[in-house]
């Protein structure tokens, strides 16, 4: 199991599960979280970026460019079974993100899975600029 990284910070929640993170860019922000979604997820020390794509997404302001990216990646792991382990934000502004993630099926004899994430929610949900630079969200995923 990889060790937390300083940048993510467990929230606490009685039902669900939820993390903080911090970036010093928007774009290091929206990979690091879908990073963190991940491993709450699964030991992503075991998983290899085998398979690339290419994603976009659209929405109305950062919080729901969040929701909307992290719910895509969920998607994408429930109905196709991948894990993914990189992500790369190529270009985003309030409404829209490109994207390109890396991973690999979901292998059982290699992969466990810690945390099914059924939904994001918009409970709790921050997207912010930090007053001494760089940004922090904080999302709550329904398990």
């Amino acid at each position: 199991m990889l060790p937390r990284p300083s940048w993510l910070i467990p929230l606490e929640h009685a039902a669900d599960v939820g993390i903080q993170v911090s970036a010093a860019t928007l774009e290091q922000l929206y990979e690091r979280c879908a990073w963190g979604m991940f491993y709450e997820l699964t030991d992503l020390a075991l998983v290899r970026p085998k398979e690339t794509r290419e994603i976009e997404i659209r929405a109305n302001g950062y919080e729901s460019l969040l929701v909307e990216w992290l719910s895509e990646l969920n998607y994408i792991h429930s109905v196709e079974h991948c894990l993914f382990c990189s992500f790369k934000v190529n270009a985003i502004n309030e409404n829209n993100l490109r994207a390109t993630v890396s991973g690999e099926k979901y292998n059982p004899s290699r992969h466990l899975i810690q945390n099914e994430i059924k939904a994001v929610t918009y409970h709790l949900l921050k997207v912010e600029a930090c007053l001494a630079g760089g940004w922090r969200a904080a999302v709550l995923f329904d398990v």
